[in-house]
């Protein structure tokens, strides 16, 4: 078992927070990809990574009951809004239902093997979601700023967002 997951680990954000995270403890973070961003041989070796798609529910399920980590840090996502605009099946897929897979995942350990179990799940949103609201007197945004997303990508992060709040 590991301590910290981290999804999405092979993107931009991902990647930093793993080198992060390995740093302050190390060999207590696993890493996912799938698509990755950034280029997988540089992390490849440095880190313990797994593939992983999130849209795969017994996949997701299967990691989250193996590992049990402490923390997830969820930040896999299709996260170009102009891809959004020509699949935002894929979108949704990806960002809204791989949210849904990592809760549903822990909620399902709980049943399952430890009623005990209640991971700290780090989602992690974007300013896309506040879209039309993001004007100069509204800027810089905060807690009170109404989410007016522009695309379907500020649609599905106003999503996890709101299911990370439930």
């Amino acid at each position: 078992m590991r301590r910290t997951l981290v999804t999405g680990a092979a993107g931009m954000v991902g990647s930093h927070l793993l080198e992060r995270l390995e740093a302050a403890a190390p060999g207590s973070t696993l890493g996912t990809w799938f698509r990755p961003t950034v280029r997988i041989e540089e992390l490849a070796g440095r880190f313990a990574l797994a593939e992983l798609d999130v849209r795969d529910r017994a996949a997701v399920f299967e990691m989250v009951a193996r590992e049990r980590p402490a923390t997830i840090h969820h930040l896999a996502a299709q996260s170009l809004p102009t891809v959004s605009w020509a699949d935002p099946w894929e979108t949704m897929r990806t960002n809204v239902e791989g949210t849904v897979n990592v809760f549903e995942a822990v909620r399902a350990v709980r049943v399952q093997h430890d009623a005990g179990y209640d991971p700290m799940v780090v989602v992690a949103c974007s300013s896309a979601q506040y879209g039309a609201s993001l004007t100069p007197e509204n800027v810089p945004i905060d807690e009170d700023t109404q989410p007016l997303p522009l695309h379907p990508y500020g649609v599905s992060k106003v999503a996890q967002d709101l299911l990370a709040f439930q």
